[in-house]
């Protein structure tokens, strides 16, 4: 489904989102051809549903928050964005990866010195 965040911070939420709809601790387990979540609660419930929208909306929002970031100073870094966010540098690289990847941004120049430039198109 291309759901996946990327591995980190989407964890330490899956847990979080559990622990506040009161189940239990969710099983992970590396496969060799992905990555499996066991979510445990009550058949009745949406939970698994639940998580993996919060976990997509919230990645959702903070590509949209760089982008606007960006927009607004070409220049931040990604540790500048981090604290602006609340996230750690590593996340925030990760999602300027993935907006790169979907050819919403594009890196000009040294990652020293250089800037980020806005495709019109996507954003």
């Amino acid at each position: 489904m291309g759901l996946i965040e990327k591995y980190g911070s989407g964890i330490k939420r899956i847990i979080n989102y559990c622990s506040e709809a009161g189940l239990p601790k969710p099983n992970f387990q590396n496969q060799s051809n992905g990555f499996l979540v066991k979510i445990y609660g009550k058949k009745t419930e949406n939970v698994i549903e639940n998580v993996i929208e919060n976990v997509v909306e919230n990645v959702a929002e903070n590509e949209k928050k760089i982008v606007e970031f960006i927009r607004s100073n070409p220049k931040y870094s990604a540790k500048q964005m981090s604290g602006l966010l609340g996230l750690t540098q590593k996340t925030v690289q990760r999602y300027l990866k993935e907006l790169q990847y979907k050819n919403i941004i594009k890196r000009i120049g040294p990652a020293n010195g250089g800037y980020w430039q806005i495709n019109k198109k996507k954003a």
